[in-house]
């Protein structure tokens, strides 16, 4: 029985890393699932999706709520037709995570004896860093030194940014972690400060390496429906 995988990006402003900075680290961790399971195909990935936060950047292409779920709702059941023993959503988008849950949701459903999941990167990131690491990230910060050490350890060359070790980068995560608020507000690009241009391949290829092995154990267990690993 086979394992098919759909990474899913976007194609956003992330200050000075790539605008599809979000797929290119899904189809990362795509391939890095591949190596460690059996009969896998890796799919094309959808690389447009919804970036409403990021809409007062010219360069972005976001695609409205409605349209991107149905558009993923038509994918998948095309997928399922194929009769696989699961169907795996990789999602390296943070606004897409809710949809995607939904659907995942309705889908499984109608179609119990497939199953389906969502692994959300960014979510799963939060948790890992926190068990492993002992650090609490609180919300990533858009194009910040997590993702651009994430993306660096895909194999991505960052012009004018600074390698720093793994411990340098531990410390200044611990030192931004402080999001305590418990209630949920949207947010635009705006809102934010442009980061500062670092990075640590270290972190990052130790991130992606327990992100991979931690959904490969969940995978193999066959937890049906599981939408984040941990």
């Amino acid at each position: 029985m086979e394992t098919l995988i759909l990474p899913i990006g976007s194609y956003e402003y992330h200050w000075s890393l790539p605008l599809n900075t979000d797929t290119l680290i899904a189809l990362c961790v795509s391939r890095k699932l591949a190596e460690k399971l059996e009969k896998v195909i890796i799919y094309p990935p959808v690389n447009y999706s919804v970036s409403i936060e990021h809409l007062e950047c010219m360069e972005t292409i976001s695609v409205d709520p409605e349209v991107f779920l149905a558009y993923m709702r038509n994918i998948v059941l095309n997928l399922l037709k194929l009769k696989p023993e699961r169907i795996v959503l990789i999602n390296g988008h943070g606004g897409n995570k809710g949809l995607l849950t939904t659907l995942i949701t309705e889908l499984q459903y109608t179609a119990s004896e497939i199953d389906i999941v969502l692994l959300d990167i960014w979510s799963a990131i939060e948790k890992i860093a926190s068990k492993y690491f002992g650090i609490k990230v609180g919300n990533i910060v858009h194009g910040g030194l997590i993702e651009a050490s994430i993306i660096a350890a895909c194999g991505v060359k960052l012009k004018e940014f600074k390698d720093i070790t793994l411990e340098e980068a531990i410390k200044i995560i611990a030192k931004k972690s402080n999001n305590k608020s418990l209630i949920k507000r949207p947010w635009s690009i705006k809102d934010l400060k442009e980061p500062t241009k670092i990075y640590s391949k270290e972190l990052g290829e130790r991130l992606l390496e327990v992100l991979v092995s931690e959904v490969v154990r969940e995978i193999r267990h066959h937890k049906k429906g599981k939408i984040e690993p941990l």
